[in-house]
């Protein structure tokens, strides 16, 4: 394409249309999308997280069925660690989100796999805390989590 209809300027750059994904060629050519630019954490110490990468290493976990991975508390130069925003799979566990006695349950497994987790991703990109969530995320037309309504929301987290 060269541009938008009707638009005097040029859509392109570098003769690349600027979508705002980000993503990488493995050696056969083949293009994967690794996230988006919007969404890049840049913790207080320089260092670039791709949320997503942090988030399949807790969703591989048996008792997390969603993550979504958020900046933590503003120091002044940016945030100092990362906050996991989860929802437990009740259905591995076999337990319900209306028992207090299966919710500390839940807690206390997905506490321990998000430990489990962190040993397996270098220091910057472990999770410092998380939060609970009893219902899934709320998503757009395209199935994609609405993280813009979990970010800031720290309210209520547990530090691992």
């Amino acid at each position: 394409m060269s541009g938008y209809l009707d638009e005097e300027d040029d859509a392109l750059v570098d003769g690349w249309f600027p979508t705002g994904d980000l993503g990488r060629i493995d050696d056969d050519g083949y293009l994967y999308i690794t996230g988006r630019c919007k969404d890049v954490i840049v913790l207080s110490n320089g260092k670039n997280i791709m949320p997503q990468e942090v988030e399949r290493s807790l969703v591989a976990c048996e008792s997390i069925a969603e993550a979504v991975v958020v900046a933590g508390v503003e120091t002044g130069n940016g945030p100092e660690h990362l906050v996991a925003h989860v929802v437990p799979d009740f259905e591995t566990l076999g337990l319900t989100a209306d028992d207090p006695e299966s919710l500390a349950i839940i807690e206390q497994k997905i506490r321990s796999e998000i430990k489990q987790a962190n040993r397996e991703l270098v220091y910057h990109k472990r999770v410092a805390a998380y939060m609970l969530h009893l219902e899934p995320f709320e998503k757009t037309t395209t199935r994609k989590v609405k993280r813009f309504l979990l970010v800031g929301n720290l309210e209520g987290m547990t530090y691992v």
